[in-house]
């Protein structure tokens, strides 16, 4: 099993945190990958502008360091507000965006392709979850000529598709992605608020989800597993000690996940790991050096 996270100089920008500062930090964290976004409000701020300075120079920092990297396209990205429309097409339908977004996605895999620490295309992110500030969703009828053009455009890298996995059984929309990519991403979190004082985890069992997982004809890796708070009412949470994670449930989450008969776990948290520690709290830090400390004895031992 591979152990990554996945990064987001937005979220950064929101703690407060200098992207120049974090990310020494992340490279040398020790994982087996990281996953980014390429930000498609942040890229072509102008109809037909396009500027991909920061995501290539994070790029050619990993590429410097065989740094292996998913990188996701299309609307939808990691972080809030989830959906990352540029501002001159704010007011369209998803339909009426539909052109633009397949420009962006050409242009952005031809900008990239030639980046070697790049291994996979993520395209869209939990595209059928309903979120952001409008509650919206991705179209199948989208998603698919988005697939058909990444695919177009390069068939030598793999591609994931992502789902909201605590209503996995509820939602029943695995049969809907599985045609269309080569991994499929879960993501998982085992608190999430209902209000102030309750919170509530996945709706199917982990002997559910790890059967679902181990019938499964592709690779399943866990793109999103909780390592963050998660607070009733806060996009962004800097709590020094949630109810919602801790050292602990950083550790009990990690177990949990590993034993689903999943290739891959990815963490959803090393940017609030890096302001608590910031601000006087290393104990998730640590937790999470813990974790990779394990991961990397236990694979040396499988090696030899």
């Amino acid at each position: 099993m591979i152990i990554g996270a996945t990064y987001s100089h937005i979220q950064t920008g929101y703690l407060g945190l200098d992207h120049k500062e974090i990310f020494p930090h992340l490279l040398d964290f020790g994982f087996d990958i990281i996953r980014i976004a390429a930000y498609w409000n942040e890229i072509e701020k102008s109809k037909g502008d396009f500027n991909y300075s920061m995501i290539k120079s994070m790029l050619m920092e990993f590429e410097k360091q065989n740094q292996n990297i998913v990188v996701t396209v299309g609307i939808k990205a990691p972080r809030w507000p989830e959906f990352y429309i540029p501002g001159w097409l704010e007011n369209k339908t998803l339909e009426e965006i539909e052109p633009y977004v397949l420009m962006f996605i050409e242009k952005t895999v031809n900008e990239l392709r030639d980046f070697r620490c790049i291994k996979y295309w993520q395209i869209e992110n939990e595209p059928f979850d309903p979120s952001g500030p409008k509650n919206m969703t991705i179209p199948l009828g989208l998603l698919e000529k988005e697939v058909k053009l990444v695919h177009k455009l390069d068939n030598t890298r793999p591609k994931i598709i992502t789902l909201w996995a605590n209503e996995l059984t509820k939602r029943n929309l695995l049969a809907s992605i599985t045609p269309l990519t080569d991994i499929i991403g879960f993501d998982l979190y085992y608190k999430v608020p209902i209000n102030r004082f309750m919170y509530t985890g996945p709706k199917d069992s982990s002997l559910t989800l790890k059967n679902i997982f181990m019938q499964s004809m592709l690779p399943v890796w866990i793109t999103e597993l909780q390592a963050e708070p998660w607070e009733k009412d806060k996009i962004i949470a800097t709590d020094m000690h949630p109810k919602s994670i801790s050292p602990q449930l950083l550790k009990r989450n990690f177990e949990t996940a590993s034993s689903l008969n999943t290739n891959a776990v990815f963490f959803w948290g090393f940017e609030y790991w890096y302001w608590k520690k910031k601000n006087g709290g290393d104990s998730m830090w640590n937790a999470a050096c813990d974790i990779l400390k394990n991961h990397v004895l236990h694979r040396s031992k499988n090696a030899l």
